[in-house]
């Protein structure tokens, strides 16, 4: 796997096929890293963003991430919510919407995750078509 450079923000990136949503499960493989973004292949499901999922050089000396922006790209009007998922597997719904095609969420209230928790997305409603995608982009907590 891929490392990334703990002073930058990052990204983790999910494609689902289309026809289907994102259900919150986690993605098979290995994401491919261009640059800061780790990018899943396009499957039949997804939507969960954890962070042990890449390789992280910070992670060692554990700490908090922030999300900092989540960008959803849908194919038809779709329902949509955002959970934290925490380390007893409890969600934790923090922003949903409905009838969007698309969606980019500037985080404004600080959403932190620690690396045993991660951001959960899942869609329903209308007929996708086309393929579904959403990116989260980290960055280290540096603390108030």
């Amino acid at each position: 796997m891929a490392s990334v450079k703990s002073d930058r923000p990052f990204a983790i990136r999910q494609l689902v096929t289309s026809g289907n949503h994102f259900n919150g499960t986690e993605p098979a493989g290995v994401p491919t890293a261009v640059e800061q973004v780790f990018k899943f292949a396009a499957e039949a499901a997804g939507g969960k963003f954890d962070l042990s999922s890449v390789k992280y050089d910070i992670f060692e000396g554990g700490g908090m991430y922030e999300v900092v922006q989540i960008e959803l790209k849908m194919g038809g009007q779709t329902s949509w919510t955002v959970s934290k998922l925490n380390d007893d597997g409890v969600a934790v719904v923090m922003l949903s919407g409905t009838n969007e095609t698309s969606k980019s969420l500037n985080i404004v209230d600080r959403l932190l995750i620690h690396k045993l928790e991660s951001v959960q997305i899942a869609t329903a409603g209308g007929t996708p078509a086309g393929v579904f995608s959403a990116t989260v982009w980290f960055q280290r907590y540096k603390g108030l």
